[in-house]
């Protein structure tokens, strides 16, 4: 079942208008990104209700966002069988039993691989930025004056390309690792799961699907290391081939044989008494 979030210190009267979040509220409480693609109940794909008494005995607002299929759970607070994380001083994040895959998983998501991770089902992790600069995140089709035609990354996701840089660096080079920031690539571990699911920083804290075990797997997947890492054995092993072949060449280059020059000794005739 997918989580309920808990706004303290809110009201319907606060979050909502005409039916709608608030985007500026969505941010003040940490979980914007997460939820990106929430409209809110005038759109049917989210419920919520105001809270007399929630976590800590505070009074505030519970939402609730609908998976694809139409589910989720209704928007009120209840102690008992549930487990609330406080993720930051004004959002406590509640969870019922396994929290899986499926139901953080957006309604529209980006082709790339599909990983286990936290014992939470297969997470498809997008392709975000290859080294040839191909990418599976959504752009924008034109032509330039000459008629060329291009690609160009829709501006919604230019940050997601433009961190991936890193990612590149720290995988692909020798001794990229080394440089490589701990924190700073968690982090985009994470921005990584938010493109294809409702999963941000407040739902790392609470669910903790990305550790020190699949943080650098995550990565790889957004450059499609898997492809790289073809190529280069299949640069090796030609590379391979093609040294064995002169060696082969070379050594029958190099076997001795009869000198063109050489003349043959005529035998000696025989002799009488």
């Amino acid at each position: 079942m997918q989580p309920l979030y808990f706004l303290p210190d809110e009201t319907l009267r606060s979050v909502l208008k005409d039916g709608l979040i608030l985007r500026d509220v969505l941010a003040k409480h940490g979980i914007a990104d997460s939820f990106s693609d929430v409209q809110g109940p005038k759109a049917g794909d989210c419920d919520a209700a105001d809270c007399a008494a929630g976590p800590e005995g505070l009074k505030g607002v519970i939402l609730a966002y609908k998976r694809p299929d139409g589910k989720g759970p209704a928007p009120h607070y209840q102690e008992r069988g549930w487990d609330w994380a406080k993720c930051r001083d004004n959002l406590w994040i509640g969870t019922q039993g396994q929290v899986t895959s499926e139901d953080l998983q957006r309604p529209r998501g980006y082709d790339g691989y599909a990983i286990p991770l936290a014992d939470m089902g297969q997470w498809l992790i997008p392709v975000i930025r290859r080294d040839d600069g191909s990418t599976e995140l959504p752009r924008v089709m034109d032509w330039d004056d000459a008629g060329a035609f291009t690609e160009t990354i829709r501006e919604k996701y230019r940050d997601f390309w433009e961190t991936t840089r890193d990612v590149l660096v720290w995988l692909t080079e020798p001794d990229g690792t080394e440089n490589m920031d701990n924190g700073h690539a968690a982090r985009l571990a994470v921005r990584a799961l938010t493109l294809n699911y409702r999963f941000g920083m407040a739902e790392q804290r609470a669910l903790q699907v990305v550790d020190s075990e699949n943080f650098l797997t995550i990565l790889g997947m957004t450059i499609d290391l898997v492809k790289i890492q073809e190529v280069a054995l299949a640069q090796a092993e030609d590379a391979k081939k093609k040294e064995s072949l002169s060696q082969e060449q070379l050594t029958t280059n190099s076997t001795p044989g009869p000198p063109e020059d050489s003349q043959t000794t005529a035998p000696a005739a025989a002799t009488s008494t």
